[in-house]
C-alpha cells in the first residue's frame, strides 16, 4: 500500500501570486490533486475568515491552520472523531495554541506607544489596504483575527530586537512574516502541521486507507514557513520576486522552484505527482 499523500501550502507569494494575490497558474496541479483526493490543507498567516473565503474560491473543503500556526480549524464532520482538546465554533472544531486576541492586545498596548508602531487592531482598512494592496473586502476579513497580532514595523533594527525580547519574556513570539512582525504563542506552522498529521493519520489508519504512514509535501517563499518545510517529507521552496530562495536545512528532500509563486507550485506539484502517483500502463 502506498503512503496517503498530504499537502500543505502557504499562500502569499506561493500558491497566490505576490502581487495580484491570483491562484490561476496552479489550477493544472490543484486539478490532479483534486482527482487524486489528496487533502490540500492551507497553512497561513490569514485568519478564519479570510481562509473561509479562499476556500470557496479553490473548492477546498479540508482542514486548515491560520495565523502562522496560532489555531488548527476542522470542519465539522470532516474527521469521524472530533478531536478531543478542538472546541466547537459554528461550523468548525478549533484547536488554540494558547494565545488570545484580545490579550495578546493588551499586553502589547504600553509597547505599541514606547516603539511608536501600530498593528491590525490599529490601523484602519483603508490604511491597512495600502500596506498590503489587498481588496477592502478581504482586509476587514484579515483584521477579524483570534490568534494573533501583526505589527507594521518601521523602526531600527535596535529597537526592534528590544521588542522582541520584551515579547519572550511575557511567553510570547515575534515572527517576521513577508510583510508584517506578527506577534503570537509560541507555536509555528510546522508544529501544527504536526498536529494535523496525526489526526489524518489516525483517520487514514482507522478508515484502513495507510498502513505505511504519510507522505507530507509543504511549500512556502518566506522565514514563517521555515518550520513547515523542514517538519514535511518533501520541501517546496517557491521562487520569490522579493528575495533570494529560503535555505532549508533538515533531513526533508527539497525542491527550489524555477518558476515564481503559483507558476512554481504548479511545476512543482506536477513533478511531484507524476514521481508518487502510480501512473497508468
Amino acid at each position: 500500500m502506498q503512503p496517503q499523500i498530504l499537502v500543505s501550502t502557504d499562500l502569499d507569494g506561493t500558491l497566490l501570486d505576490h502581487y495580484s494575490y491570483s491562484f490561476e497558474a496552479a489550477l493544472p496541479a490543484l486539478q490532479q490533486i483534486e482527482a487524486q483526493s489528496i487533502p490540500v490543507v492551507i497553512n497561513t498567516s490569514k485568519t478564519l475568515s479570510e481562509v473561509t473565503l479562499l476556500r470557496e474560491q479553490l473548492n477546498n473543503r479540508h482542514p486548515f491552520i491560520v495565523e502562522n500556526g496560532s489555531g488548527i480549524v476542522i470542519p465539522k464532520g470532516y474527521f469521524q472523531v472530533p478531536p478531543e482538546s478542538a472546541t466547537l465554533d459554528n461550523d468548525n472544531y478549533l484547536i488554540d495554541f494558547g494565545a488570545n486576541y484580545s490579550e495578546i492586545c493588551e499586553f502589547l498596548a504600553p509597547l505599541k506607544q514606547e516603539f511608536n508602531i501600530k498593528g491590525f487592531a490599529d490601523l484602519s482598512a483603508e490604511e491597512l489596504q495600502q500596506a498590503t494592496g489587498l481588496p477592502l473586502e478581504n482586509v476587514r476579513l484579515a483584521k477579524q483575527r483570534l490568534f494573533s497580532e501583526p505589527l507594521l514595523w518601521q523602526g531600527t533594527d535596535e529597537d526592534k530586537q528590544r521588542l522582541i525580547a520584551a515579547v519572550e519574556a511575557h511567553n510570547l513570539q515575534a515572527l517576521q512574516g513577508g510583510r508584517f512582525l506578527h506577534i503570537m504563542a509560541k507555536t509555528d506552522k510546522g508544529q501544527s502541521l504536526q498536529a494535523l498529521k496525526d489526526l489524518f493519520f489516525k483517520e487514514w489508519q482507522t478508515n484502513c486507507l495507510t498502513d505505511t504512514g504519510i507522505l507530507t509535501i509543504a511549500l512556502g517563499d518566506s522565514g514563517n514557513d521555515i518550520a513547515m518545510l523542514k517538519s514535511a517529507d518533501i520541501a517546496v521552496v517557491i521562487r520569490s520576486p522579493k528575495h533570494e530562495p529560503l535555505a532549508v536545512q533538515g533531513r526533508q528532500q527539497t525542491i527550489i522552484t524555477e518558476g515564481l509563486g503559483p507558476e512554481g507550485w504548479n511545476q512543482a506539484m506536477q513533478q511531484i505527482l507524476q514521481q508518487h502517483i502510480p501512473q497508468p500502463t
